[in-house]
């Protein structure tokens, strides 16, 4: 980022669309069930490798599904930041 951009642009605003941004992600991921895609490929792959080390898998709970959300939210964050910043416009 320039600094005739960062000038240009108050905090205000950076909150406002990072706050935005983070609304439209997360209902995304909810509108698409991506947490539960994620979920079901976690829970077959512990249980096709646990069961090969004669290992009984635990059952996946809200805490797991609160780390698989940020882990999804920094993910998303990472991926538009490189996008925009691969552009020029950051």
């Amino acid at each position: 980022m320039t600094l005739d951009k960062i000038d240009s642009i108050t905090r205000y605003d950076l909150y406002k669309k990072a706050k935005k941004t983070i609304k439209l992600l997360n209902d995304g991921i909810f509108e698409l069930k991506i947490i539960e895609y994620i979920l079901s490929a976690y829970e077959d792959a512990c249980e096709i490798w646990l069961a090969k080390l004669d290992i009984e898998p635990r059952k996946f709970n809200a805490e797991d599904l609160k780390r698989i959300l940020f882990e999804i939210l920094c993910f998303a964050s990472f991926d538009i930041m490189s996008r925009f910043s691969s552009v020029g416009n950051v």
